[in-house]
C-alpha cells in the first residue's frame, strides 16, 4: 500500500474523539532571536554529496542561528553536528521529496548521531539518510540535557540504526511536538524517547505526534536480523540455547521456536520478557518434543518512555518485533494504530502491535495489527482503554486477561482470539 492510502485508512478507522493538536508553525525567513539565518555554503559547504561537508554544517551550528540548506543539495556528513551546549538547533529545509530536497548523509564508516542538539531543537524539511550500520543515529543524543522546546517536522529518514534516539539522561520538559515524519529502514528502532531501560529523567509531558510512520520495509526486505553461532543443547524437558550474545542489542533477543522450521514460530512457554539481554535461554518443552530454534534481535517501532500526557492521531509502524512499546507512560491518547508484517518479513512471527508496561495507562482508539504474535500486551499494573480492534494473522489477541495459551510470553494471563473483527472497551493487565 501506499503511504497516502495508508494514512487515509487509519484515519477513517479511528473511533476516538478528536485530539485538538497545536500546529507548531513558524514562519520560514525568521531565525532565532529574529537574526537573519546563515546558510552551510556561507562556511564552505560544496553540498554535491561527495565533498565532506562537516565542517561548514559545524561552523553554521556553532553561531546558534536557524541554519537553512540550500533546496537540491546532498550534504556529507562523517562527524556529529552539536551546537555549543544550551544553544538551541535550528533547521528549517523545504520539500522533503524531488530533486529540490536538501540531504543529510551519513558517510559510510559514520557512527554516532548526525544531528546532536544540546538544548531546544527545531528541525524542519529534510531528506536525512544514514550509512546502515549499527550506531548509525540520525537525531539524538546519550547525553543529559533538556529540551524544552522541541519540534521534528517533514523529515524523510533513511538507513540508520535509529532515526530518533533520546537516552534516558534527556528530559523533554513540554511541548514536544513530531508531525509528517517517515522512516524507512532501521536495524534496531525508528523513534526512542527515555532511552530503552533503566530509569529515565522526570517530568516529560505534552508530547504531541501526528501522522508518524516507522517501516523496515526496504526493497523487500525486513529488519529482523538473526544472531550468530546459534548452539542447541536439547534435554528431557528443556533445550539449552547458547548463542553469540556480545554485544547485545538495545532491545536484545527474541527466541523462537517451531516444529518445521518454517511455519508456526512463537516464543517457549517459559519466555516471560520483551527480550534477552543474555546469549542464554533454557527453553521449557513436554518430553518427546523436539524443536528447532531461532534468535533474532528485538526491533521497535516506536519506543516512548516516562511520557505524560502523549497524544497522536495516526501512528504507523510495520516490519518489526513491536509496533509501539510505552513504558511508564502516563496519561496517553492514541486515535489509530496501524501495524503490519505481511509476507516480505522473515518467516518470524513479530511479538506484539503494542506493549504497554511500567504501569503506563490511556487510551487507544482504533487498533489494525497483521501477522503478530499478540495485538495487545498489557503488562500488570497497566490499564489501557481500546476502542475498535481489528487484526488478521495473529496467533492471540490480548495479553492481559485471565486466559493464556500454554505456549504464550508472559505466561500469567491473557485472551486467544481468531482473527475476526472484535470491539474491546477495556484491557487491563491489572491482577
Amino acid at each position: 500500500m501506499e503511504f497516502s492510502r495508508r494514512a487515509a485508512i487509519m484515519a477513517g478507522m479511528s473511533t476516538a474523539a478528536a485530539i485538538p493538536l497545536a500546529r507548531a508553525a513558524a514562519p520560514a525567513n525568521r531565525s532565532s532571536g529574529g537574526k537573519d539565518p546563515v546558510t552551510p555554503e556561507q562556511f564552505g559547504a560544496v553540498g554535491d554529496g561527495n565533498h565532506d561537508d562537516t565542517q561548514a554544517w559545524q561552523a553554521a551550528a556553532r553561531t546558534g542561528l536557524t541554519i537553512v540548506p540550500k533546496p537540491g543539495a546532498r550534504y556529507l556528513i562523517s562527524a556529529s553536528i552539536s551546537p555549543p551546549p544550551g544553544t538551541p538547533l535550528i533547521i528549517r529545509g523545504g520539500t522533503i521529496k524531488g530533486p529540490g530536497a536538501s540531504v543529510l548523509k551519513a558517510a559510510p564508516n559514520f557512527t554516532g548521531y548526525l544531528l546532536k542538539p544540546t538544548s531546544s531543537y527545531e528541525i524542519r524539511g529534510l531528506h536525512i539518510v544514514g550509512n546502515g550500520r549499527d550506531g548509525c543515529h540520525l537525531i539524538g543524543t546519550d547525553e543529559k540535557g533538556s529540551g524544552g522546546s522541541v519540534i521534528i517536522e517533514d523529515i524523510d529518514f533513511r538507513r540508520a540504526d535509529t532515526f530518533i534516539n533520546f537516552g534516558p539522561g534527556w528530559e523533554h520538559p513540554l511541548g514536544l511536538y513530531y508531525a509528517r515524519i517517515y522512516g524507512q529502514h532501521f536495524r534496531t528502532a525508528g523513534i526512542i524517547l527515555g532511552g530503552t531501560r533503566g530509569g529515565a529523567r522526570s517530568g516529560e509531558s505534552a508530547w504531541t505526534f501526528d501522522t508518524v510512520i516507522m517501516t523496515n520495509a526496504d526493497k523487500g526486505t525486513a529488519g529482523s536480523l538473526p544472531a550468530t553461532g546459534i548452539s542447541v543443547t536439547r534435554g528431557g524437558n528443556a533445550d539449552l540455547l547458547t548463542w553469540d550474545g556480545t554485544p547485545s542489542p538495545m532491545f536484545g533477543w527474541v527466541v523462537l521456536r517451531s516444529q518445521d522450521g518454517k511455519t508456526g514460530w512463537h516464543v517457549p512457554p517459559n519466555w516471560t520478557e520483551a527480550f534477552c539481554q543474555t546469549g542464554r535461554f533454557e527453553a521449557e518443552k513436554a518430553a518427546g518434543e523436539t524443536w528447532q530454534y531461532a534468535v533474532v534481535r528485538q526491533t521497535v517501532g516506536i519506543c516512548l518512555r516516562r511520557g505524560k500526557a502523549v497524544a497522536a492521531t495516526s501512528v504507523q509502524a510495520e516490519y518489526c518485533g513491536i509496533g509501539v512499546w510505552l513504558d511508564n507512560v502516563l496519561g496517553f491518547n492514541f486515535q489509530a494504530i496501524y501495524s503490519e508484517t505481511r509476507d516480505r518479513a522473515a518467516p518470524y512471527p513479530n511479538l506484539s502491535s503494542v506493549v504497554v508496561t511500567g504501569g503506563s495507562y490511556g487510551t487507544i482508539g482504533t487498533t489494525w495489527a497483521e501477522q503478530y504474535g499478540y495485538a495487545i500486551i498489557a503488562s500488570p499494573g497497566t490499564q489501557v482503554n481500546t476502542g475498535m480492534f481489528r487484526g488478521r494473522s495473529l496467533k492471540w489477541a490480548l495479553y492481559g486477561g485471565r486466559e493464556m495459551p500454554p505456549d504464550a510470553p508472559w505466561n500469567r494471563k491473557g485472551a486467544l482470539m481468531g482473527s475476526t473483527p472484535v470491539p474491546f472497551r477495556r484491557l487491563s493487565g491489572k491482577d
